[in-house]
């Protein structure tokens, strides 16, 4: 078995990951907790981001992957993704009825494995009420229809795709990781399975345990959204 201790992968705008593995079993755990983005470097990514407004903290570097080398799959956490599904134009390309899901046993072939199902709220400041029946007689104001969600509370759950295909997991990177690879793609699936809850007490115990930021935002002195997950490896 191949152990990779602080792999360091070039990656925009300006800096590198610095991966830490951890592994169980057939699967691979790579994550990268690292300093928030520098105004410049907000600035430089922008343009790659499908919102107008950035939180005030990105941490652009932060990562975390789960790999399967004979099922040819990697699912990924990264801030840029889920900033992406603040926009409401995003969600509606990938948004699917949970009814479909269940009653047609929905299988999201390699076309759309990055699905949504659910919509958050809306969230309205408490100055809401008060400016909501405004009337401004001026023709050079003109009210606009929102474009993204303004609190950053993104549907993320995830970046799925073919290991093969996924630029950090080059063999210039990891020279060995293809052994096990296959020609498989990503085929996910409804199912009646439930979560094994069973398995979480003091037999199984927690072999690792992350809290892992991706971006944090004052909401202009509204509130805080802080778009961050945890993770468990259980032996």
């Amino acid at each position: 078995m191949t152990s990779y201790e602080n792999v360091i992968i070039p990656i925009e705008p300006l800096d590198n990951l610095n991966l830490t593995h951890e592994k169980l079993l057939d699967w691979d755990f790579f994550y990268s907790t690292q300093r928030m983005l520098s105004s410049k470097e907000i600035d430089m990514i922008g343009d790659k981001v499908k919102v107008n407004r950035l939180p005030d903290m990105i941490y652009g570097y932060n990562r975390f992957y789960i790999a399967n080398r004979k099922s040819n799959f990697v699912m990924e956490f990264n801030p840029l993704d889920m900033l992406d599904l603040c926009n409401f134009e995003e969600r509606n390309k990938r948004w699917i009825n949970t009814m479909v899901i269940q009653d047609n046993k929905y299988s999201a072939k390699e076309d759309n494995p990055n699905f949504i199902y659910y919509i958050p709220s809306d969230v309205k400041v408490q100055y809401h009420e008060k400016w909501k029946d405004l009337k401004v007689d001026r023709e050079d104001v003109k009210k606009l229809d929102p474009t993204e969600d303004w609190t950053f509370s993104s549907t993320y759950m995830g970046t799925i795709s073919k290991l093969s295909e996924n630029r950090i997991f080059s063999l210039d990177t990891f020279p060995d990781f293809d052994v096990l690879m296959s020609n498989k793609n990503v085929d996910i699936k409804s199912t009646d399975e439930n979560l094994p809850v069973n398995r979480l007490g003091q037999d199984n115990p927690i072999v690792k345990y992350m809290e892992i930021n991706l971006y944090d935002d004052e909401l202009c002195d509204n509130g805080v959204a802080m778009g961050n997950f945890r993770y468990f490896i259980i032996n």
